[in-house]
């Protein structure tokens, strides 16, 4: 569990990180494609979904796409 909430945080540090370059004017655009086409991969965002709801990404979304817990249920 405390791999899948480091994991959690990680990604809603990177988000917030994306969004205050790109407030300061960076083109990010590349980047937040790259984390999102990874999120999709993994199962945890849309194909439609903005970046930033990446942010309410939860632990238990996180453990639910394992393995383990797949197979279980």
């Amino acid at each position: 569990m405390d791999k899948a909430f480091t994991i959690a945080r990680r990604i809603r540090f990177y988000v917030r990180y994306l969004n205050a370059k790109n407030a300061a004017g960076v083109d990010v655009s590349k980047e937040e494609e790259k984390l999102k086409n990874r999120l999709i991969k993994l199962g945890l965002l849309n194909k439609n979904s903005d970046i930033s709801e990446a942010l309410n990404i939860t632990v238990r979304e996180i453990l639910e796409r394992r393995l383990e817990t797949i197979v279980f249920r």
